[in-house]
């Protein structure tokens, strides 16, 4: 996966999903805060009070019926049993649950130029187009257990200067080629693997990056390019 530089270009997607981002972010807090121990009991690290999750689920079920709320179930089993597992295993597991959905653009499903779903509003719909499939990778892996510093969103450009989309960005160790999951593609390959893809930039819950140097990140200190993620 050749990376290459193009901070005027990130800038500009940075600033035109600072909403977004802000909105994904505040969810993720609100569906924490709904877990409590229940029969569908999620892991520790997705439970911040002591509320009945299984309230969640029967108000899923009431509004978007009985297929929807089951997949709720499975997602939260999935967390609960992918905290017992090896990294290499969670991203297969988490890969295979959400390339099961449908691929949609976010007019069809949101009736928006560019909206960045929820991972609880993408099981909702069980569509989405790449970004929402990476964000919600991303969540689950950490809700698991997987630090955020082994996990990026990045933006790739089919290349050569084809169009862009996101995929999820497994790191090891820092300086490793990273796997990539794709919702195009259900293999996870090695970045090196992936010659069809070129990085623009990466981000997770801590930081920015901008692709510089082939199969290597550095970290952007550019304000007006970290600022959003902060």
């Amino acid at each position: 996966m050749a990376n290459r530089t193009d901070p005027d270009a990130c800038s500009l997607r940075e600033r035109g999903r600072r909403r977004s981002w802000r909105a994904v972010a505040l969810a993720a807090l609100l569906v924490g805060g709904c877990a409590s121990r229940s029969a569908d009991e999620p892991p520790e690290q997705f439970s911040s009070a002591k509320k009945d999750y299984a309230e969640l689920i029967e108000k899923t079920e009431k509004k978007h019926g009985a297929a929807t709320a089951k997949r709720i179930r499975a997602w939260l089993r999935l967390i609960k049993d992918g905290g017992q597992r090896t990294e290499p295993e969670q991203l297969q597991l988490v890969n295979d649950f959400f390339n099961d959905a449908r691929t949609a653009t976010d007019q069809q499903e949101w009736q928006r130029d560019d909206y960045w779903a929820t991972p609880l509003e993408f099981l909702i719909k069980q569509a989405g187009d790449a970004e929402d499939f990476a964000i919600a990778k991303y969540f689950t892996l950490n809700m698991m257990g997987m630090a955020v510093d082994k996990l990026r969103i990045t933006e790739v450009e089919l290349a050569p200067g084809g169009e862009t989309r996101m995929v999820l960005a497994y790191y090891a160790a820092a300086d490793d080629i990273p796997l990539i999951l794709d919702n195009a593609n259900r293999q996870i390959l090695s970045a090196s693997a992936r010659t069809d893809l070129q990085p623009v930039f990466s981000f997770n819950g801590k930081t920015l990056w901008l692709a510089r140097v082939r199969h290597d990140d550095t970290g952007a200190k550019e304000p007006a390019q970290a600022a959003p993620w902060r």
